[in-house]
């Protein structure tokens, strides 16, 4: 039992000879789908409105005229 059969096990992975077969889970390294696009979109929308915020309450504050 080498190195890369103990790899093999913790990873679950399947070996085929010299091929190791990996799932898509395991090859993209992580997990899709749980909501990253609702993630960042609302995390675009937030930034939008912040930074609206930061220029539009300023420029209501400045006096319209001096004289």
């Amino acid at each position: 039992m080498g190195a890369s059969d103990i790899f093999c096990k913790e990873a679950k992975l399947k070996k085929d000879g010299d091929k190791i077969e990996v799932d898509e889970e395991e090859a993209s390294g992580g997990v899709k789908e749980h909501g990253v696009r609702y993630v960042l979109a609302i995390s675009l929308v937030l930034v939008v409105i912040v930074l609206s915020l930061s220029w539009i309450i300023p420029a209501l504050m400045k006096p319209t005229g001096t004289g």
